[in-house]
């Protein structure tokens, strides 16, 4: 800053070409004669190289923020987890609480243990296990099963006839589909189900109460 008269100040940059112009305010600039030396005539280089320098930097920084959004969005390489479980032999259902991830599963001598990857997790070979009956479960109940048999019938999407599942048809009626009259659908979980197991619908049963 260079002293002006009264005691005001002035911004050591100045804009030269011929003359030196001092700023009076944005987009507008007079004509000081005051300030011709040879001082000033240094002042548009230092300006121009400060401007120079801010641009680089600014360009550098944002490079360097570029790079790191693309790092974040890749991310490093992960190994896909591998799941393991205990199925209980006489029925087929998983216990939840034998579930561990990148580990063995402990199982008892009356269970298999089961292993599956997140890789592809959901809806490869899925709901192939047979209709079957196992331990008393609730009409409507969605059981998870690992073995070739089934605690109930497999949920695929599937039309029942209402004569055979009478009270299945009371608890959900067409809900998933159906005529009403003489069929009704069952839910279609194939897609929600881990690979190579079977999500079935108990069909005979217990008829759920409220409370």
């Amino acid at each position: 800053m260079d002293s002006l008269r009264g005691g005001l100040r002035r911004p050591r940059a100045v804009v030269r070409s011929e003359r030196v112009a001092r700023a009076v305010r944005p987009g507008e600039y007079r004509f000081n004669p005051d300030f011709l030396g040879d001082r000033d005539e240094r002042q548009p280089q230092c300006v121009e190289s400060a401007m120079e320098g801010i641009a680089m930097t600014g360009m550098t920084r944002l490079i360097v923020g570029f790079v790191l959004v693309l790092v974040g969005i890749a991310g490093p390489a992960v190994a896909a987890d591998v799941f393991s479980a205990c199925s209980k032999n006489t029925t087929n259902k998983l216990r939840a609480s034998s579930i561990v991830v990148n580990a063995t599963a402990v199982c008892k001598s009356t269970e298999t243990m089961r292993t599956w990857s997140d890789v592809t997790l959901f809806g490869t070979n899925t709901n192939t296990a047979v209709a079957g009956n196992g331990a008393t479960c609730t009409l409507g109940e969605i059981i998870l099963s690992a073995g070739p048999i089934a605690n109930g019938v497999a949920a695929n999407g599937q039309l029942l006839m209402i004569s055979q599942r009478t009270a299945l048809f009371d608890l959900i009626g067409t809900l998933y589909g159906g005529d009403g009259v003489t069929t009704f659908g069952l839910p279609d979980l194939r897609a929600a189900a881990p690979n190579g197991l079977t999500y079935s619908i108990c069909d005979l049963g217990v008829f759920p109460s409220g409370r």
